[in-house]
């Protein structure tokens, strides 16, 4: 009875290790099939990932599938080797990396993957910085920065800037959102709503003192600044454009100008007056020139609302997406 007790004493222990044996065997199967070992370190952890950001893949003891991978339009990165897309927009370094762990075993490129993912550059945040200011620029929005920060990375606004900031937003659903907020609260207020957070995607303009818009056909739509001693006219501004495109009907062209609180249209007959055959025009401040397609039959009535909201929203960028939008549904 004595050697049975010391049998069974002895024999508790093995049974114990067998089965923190077996359960070791069992978590490091699971760890495997997550995929795991891996750091979210480099450009903020809590960044979310966007198309044209770019990851570095590192797979411990696989060189053959480290290296870089861009975030493609659809938001699905490729891996080395790989067929399966791995849809990866929005989420985070820490979520991307057990999903990268577990396709590549699941396509078969690796049994048991050690995996580190780095956001090394970041392409899908941008906020443009154009107008009276000092340096025009390109900021990828990282974090959320203050509009204030925005205007101080490009240098401050202009000797003589407008009286506007006009920020121009993508939206969801592909539409446009414009706010319109006055410059010297947003350099001075202290109240939040003139300083706000711009996460990417944002169109920031500052306005110029006096401007004038092209919009329509041309070669480069958008706000053109005019100063007090510059005779700004039709012709002139089309040379600033770069000219028009060749499906444009240059001689219906018009100026939208507002005259006493009232919309007034001027044919442009830009052809007529290239050739000398009719006297260019002079442009006042915040003419819009609206270059129609030669797939309008005539001047298109939603063409001409497009030109005649320019005055009010001050964005020519905006107007340029939706006249594009416009002159495709108006196509016979």
């Amino acid at each position: 009875m004595n050697r049975l007790g010391s049998i069974r004493k002895t024999a508790a222990p093995r049974w114990l290790c067998c089965w923190l044996c077996a359960g070791l065997a069992i978590a490091a199967w699971g760890q495997a099939a997550v995929g795991t070992a891996g750091t979210g370190e480099g450009i903020g952890g809590g960044y979310h990932v966007g198309p044209g950001d770019i990851l570095q893949l590192t797979v411990f003891s696989s060189p053959e599938l480290t290296g870089p991978l861009q975030v493609d339009t659809h938001g699905n990165i490729y891996l080395p080797y790989g067929t399966q897309p791995i849809k990866v927009a929005g989420k985070s370094v820490a979520q991307i990396i057990p999903l990268v762990a577990r396709s590549l075993i699941a396509q078969k490129l690796a049994i048991n993957p050690k995996v580190s993912i780095t956001v090394s550059s970041v392409k899908s945040r941008p906020i443009v910085v154009l107008g009276d200011v000092r340096q025009p620029i390109t900021i990828q929005a990282i974090h959320p920065i203050p509009l204030r920060q925005v205007l101080t990375n490009a240098s401050g606004p202009g000797v003589s800037p407008g009286n506007w900031v006009v920020i121009t937003t993508r939206l969801a659903d592909g539409k446009f959102s414009t706010v319109k907020l006055p410059l010297q609260k947003v350099l001075f207020s202290n109240q939040p709503q003139y300083n706000p957070e711009l996460r990417g995607g944002e169109d920031v303009r500052i306005t110029y003192p006096s401007q004038v818009y092209a919009i329509g056909d041309v070669r480069k739509q958008g706000e053109f600044p005019m100063n007090n001693m510059q005779h700004l006219t039709a012709l002139r501004l089309i040379a600033l454009t770069g000219g028009w495109l060749p499906t444009a009907l240059p001689n219906n062209a018009v100026i939208v100008r507002s005259v006493d609180g009232k919309v007034v249209v001027i044919p442009v007959p830009m052809n007529r007056i290239l050739h000398r055959q009719a006297e260019d025009i002079p442009l006042r401040r915040n003419d819009v020139l609206y270059v129609p397609d030669s797939t309008f039959k005539t001047v298109a009535l939603n063409g001409l609302q497009l030109a005649i909201s320019v005055l009010t929203t001050a964005t020519a960028t905006t107007l340029g997406v939706l006249l594009s939008r416009s002159s495709t549904s108006s196509k016979p």
